[in-house]
């Protein structure tokens, strides 16, 4: 079914870059990699111990590109309001091998939470849960996040509790939970090309403010890779506004766009799946979408599947195949 008119919401990558208000703290770029008991230890760093693996955050840190940053196993990050730990180069290690978590330093609190930017070397986050702050994948040469949860983020460091925020290739989000994030669980800005797999995620009542905010609002990313989005199972809240997932072409970027989403299951979302746009190729296989219909109108976005593409030059060619609706 064609939908007449929908509107999609998508912020461009530069809204997510605006210097925080925070102090900041800057390692010294001499090639050390820092533990948080490390930068407990530095008088200026706004880190502080307060027992064996728990640290409090003050002030936002940068990890410049020769020194690195490790979240040790089992540690506990409470964060002040709007903290956000950037890390530039790529001697990272934040994948413990049980688990730690994010937080803030005490309830009402909304800290950012961690960015990856401008790194030459795939980057890994693992076994770490967020709760309130999100995660900002600027890294070109791609991020894998694996088995992470995502608890009620709170938009302070963008729309997205995982977001893209430049051109990147090599993306993965696979086996995390995202549970009540107050918009999108995962998107990337309408400017960017960011080749992404999203599989074997579980999505829980996301995008409670009830806004236009689909559950993945992703962008296609031409020479970067694909868009692959399967086996993602999304529990919607049963919301007027958010959909379940939507890949958009808004700025109609050229290139040889391949959007593959096959074997999810939706229900409860103002729709299943939205492609708007042009100069994609689009596979839509094996999907269940179940109730989703709490836009009682069709063509306001209330539907199963929806493919809205006028151009005459560059349509958007889709192939769907086997879904359940």
């Amino acid at each position: 079914m064609i939908m007449k008119k929908f509107i999609l919401f998508l912020y461009l990558g530069s809204t997510l870059t605006a210097l925080s208000a925070n102090d900041v703290y800057q390692t010294p770029n001499t090639g050390t990699v820092y533990t948080f008991a490390d930068l407990a230890k530095i008088a200026d760093s706004g880190v502080i111990q307060l027992d064996d693996n728990t640290f409090s955050l003050s002030k936002d840190i940068d990890v410049l590109d020769q020194d690195g940053l490790v979240l040790d196993n089992n540690a506990t990050l409470r964060m002040g309001a709007d903290i956000l730990v950037r890390m530039y180069g790529g001697n990272n290690n934040f994948a413990p091998a049980d688990t730690a978590t994010i937080m803030p330093t005490e309830e009402g609190i909304k800290p950012k939470g961690i960015h990856f930017l401008d790194t030459s070397v795939p980057q890994t986050v693992k076994h770490v849960r967020f709760e309130g702050a999100g995660l900002r994948l600027g890294a070109p040469a791609g991020v894998t996040v694996e088995s992470c949860s995502f608890i009620e983020h709170n938009t302070r460091i963008g729309n997205y509790a995982i977001g893209f925020v430049a051109s990147s290739i090599n993306n993965a989000v696979r086996n995390c939970y995202f549970y009540r994030t107050h918009l999108s669980a995962i998107g990337a800005g309408s400017n960017l090309a960011a080749g992404v797999v999203i599989e074997d995620n579980v999505f829980e009542d996301c995008s409670t403010d009830n806004r236009n905010y689909p559950v993945i609002n992703e962008t296609p990313a031409a020479d970067n890779g694909a868009i692959i989005i399967r086996r993602n199972t999304i529990y919607g809240g049963k919301r007027t506004l958010p959909g379940a997932i939507s890949v958009s072409n808004m700025l109609s970027m050229i290139g040889n766009h391949r959007i593959e989403i096959e074997d999810n299951y939706m229900d409860n979302s103002r729709y299943g799946i939205n492609i708007l746009g042009n100069y994609m190729n689009v596979k839509i296989k094996g999907n269940k979408i179940i109730n989703c219909h709490y836009e009682t109108n069709a063509m306001n976005g209330g539907s199963g599947i929806t493919v809205n593409s006028t151009s005459d030059s560059n349509p958007t060619s889709v192939y769907v195949e086997g879904n359940t609706i």
